[in-house]
């Protein structure tokens, strides 16, 4: 049964006397007993076939009994149910946790927001400083993509690596391998250390100290000394791999031989000259390193803003902000659904109430016509046991040749009725029966729950409100640029 059916009461199943005379066979036992002059005229009590019909009946109307107490014990569950949706107690105790939670989020989280926002503003603040120290009035500009970046680095890398295998594989006594992992070391080292330097030291010739200024300064001159110097030592190196004797190392023979060059005139002997053992390969290797090492280091120098540290600092402002704003986000959604859920718990228990009015109304005239099906079912018993008796009765007078026995004359009355009257007799029944609604008390328990409802919801939307100031205040950081 859902919460408005009826009661099923098909239980009341119409009682076929003819079928259950025929299965009894009471025709033809009364002739075959009444022929017999059985029972004797003096018979006081019932006999045998009687006592048949009527246990037979009396078991129907128990079965009806239990049959009934298992309806009612269903109606008077649902009527509970029913009942108890009107209760106030269970929306407030639906409600309350949700209020509670956002008057205790309005004072933790809008807290933590509070903080998080005055360290934002501090933090602005000190950015707005460094800024205007430096005289930056522009936005700092962002990087290209990192994975552009580092793709050209790589690609400028591949190819020089590519030119320093095929230098360095003519006469390489370790090799094509070994050609390779020193072209590979020397191109990566390369790119590498001008990328840096061109990001974190040649930067700082725009900066507006002039310490700064100095170092980048230096750092460029450092670009445009170092680079032809270690490329024209890797050269000797090459050369120095095949013209050294046996056990002299071709790295320290390279840098003997460049100190020459920067020691020693080229007069009156070129062949004593250091340059004298550079072939073309070499010289063109040299100038594939130091354009490489050039264009690293520009690469680096524009990667991001051009002013040192511009955008690690716009950066760091903007990742503040920013988290700030994811945490403003999340404690606003979390507000609303918190407000979602509790309006929701309120519109449910509004939405209740009329079908639990209803359900109340409905299971209580169930009850009702329950208890007059019964009534007139069991009197329905009664009469089927006599008439069945009858018919016994009356096959056993026609066969006999003596009097029938007096009781024959009287109709029966089952023992141990269920009604009797106005008055339910069977205790339990009577008890299932009893529980039972006042609908009156019922109607004036659901306004007060509507009441109720109501005081819930405005306590929720003072909650909500309690917090939209600071909501509001804090959302005109979105529309302020670091």
């Amino acid at each position: 049964m859902d919460g408005n059916s009826l009661p099923d009461l098909t239980v009341f199943r119409p009682l076929d006397i003819e079928r259950h005379a025929k299965r009894l066979s009471l025709e033809t036992r009364g002739a075959e007993r009444g022929g017999a002059n059985h029972p004797p005229a003096n018979a006081a009590s019932l006999d045998d076939i009687e006592s048949e019909i009527v246990s037979g009946i009396v078991a129907e109307r128990t079965q009806l009994r239990n049959d009934i107490i298992d309806r009612l014990r269903g109606l008077n569950e649902l009527l509970a149910r029913a009942r108890s949706r009107l209760a106030t107690t269970e929306i407030e105790n639906r409600v309350a946790p949700k209020i509670s939670a956002i008057e205790q989020r309005a004072v933790v989280d809008l807290r933590d927001l509070e903080q998080k926002f005055q360290r934002l503003r501090e933090g602005q603040a000190d950015f707005q400083g460094w800024r205007d120290e430096r005289k930056l009035k522009r936005p700092a500009k962002a990087p290209r993509s990192a994975f552009v970046f580092f793709a050209d680095l790589f690609l400028i890398a591949i190819v020089e690596g590519a030119l320093n295998l095929f230098f360095f594989t003519e006469g390489n006594q370790l090799g094509m391998l070994g050609a390779f992992f020193q072209a590979l070391l020397i191109a990566a080292a390369n790119i590498v250390v001008c990328t840096v330097i061109g990001f974190a030291l040649v930067k700082r010739v725009n900066s507006a100290f002039i310490a700064n200024k100095l170092l980048g300064f230096a750092a460029v001159l450092v670009l445009l000394v170092g680079l032809p110097v270690v490329h024209m030592v890797v050269a000797f190196y090459r050369v120095a791999r095949n013209s050294v004797a046996e056990g002299v190392s071709p790295l320290w023979a390279a840098v003997g031989w460049f100190y020459e060059a920067w020691r020693t005139s080229p007069a009156p002997s070129p062949a004593a000259w250091g340059f004298s053992h550079l072939d073309e390969l070499s010289l063109i290797m040299i100038a594939v390193g130091v354009i490489a090492g050039i264009y690293a280091a520009r690469k680096g120098y524009e990667f991001g803003d051009r002013y040192p540290d511009y955008t690690k600092r716009y950066n760091e402002s903007e990742d503040q902000r920013d988290d700030y704003l994811d945490l403003l986000d999340d404690v606003t959604g979390e507000m609303l659904e918190e407000q979602e859920a509790a309006s929701q718990a309120v519109g449910a228990f509004l939405y209740d109430i009329g079908p639990s009015l209803q359900a109340i109304d409905n299971h209580t005239d169930a009850k009702k016509q329950l208890e007059a099906a019964a009534r007139n079912y069991e009197a329905e018993l009664e009469s089927a046991a006599n008439t069945m008796l009858s018919i016994y009765r009356g096959a056993n007078t026609r066969a006999r040749s003596a009097p029938p026995p007096a009781h024959f004359a009287n109709p029966v009355k089952l023992a141990n009725p269920g009604f009797a009257n106005a008055i339910i007799l069977d205790p339990a029944l009577a008890s299932l029966f009893a529980t039972s609604v006042d609908i009156k008390e019922a109607r004036a328990a659901a306004e007060r729950a509507q009441t109720v409802a109501k005081e819930q919801k405005d306590k929720i939307e003072a909650a909500i409100a309690a917090t939209r100031a600071q909501l509001a205040k804090a959302e005109q950081v979105r529309d302020v640029a670091p």
